[in-house]
């Protein structure tokens, strides 16, 4: 993503939002993932359910730089695994 983004003529070092995704197989734990995640700073959209898949997405959306997305991302998948979840990737609208 962030290739893409420098590919485009993006200023990396600017903040903009960031959206992340994670990705659950079950209901039980989405509300306590969100809260803890609100608790960082994160807005959360409500969940979508995929019926093809039997999943439920999450977007988490955070104003932050892709410079230091990397850490960022590596939390949120150490977290998203604490709650049976998967973390799905990050996107963001190219700033220059």
């Amino acid at each position: 993503m962030r290739e893409a983004l420098y590919q485009a003529g993006d200023d990396l070092s600017k903040s903009r939002p960031i959206d992340h995704f994670v990705v659950f197989t079950t209901p039980e734990r989405i509300d306590a993932f969100a809260a803890k995640m609100r608790g960082f700073g994160f807005q959360v959209e409500d969940p979508t359910s995929d019926p093809d898949t039997n999943t439920i997405s999450l977007q988490l959306i955070r104003n932050d730089s892709p410079n230091h997305i990397d850490q960022l991302t590596y939390d949120l998948k150490v977290l998203a695994a604490d709650f049976g979840a998967t973390y799905d990737g990050w996107a963001s609208i190219v700033v220059k």
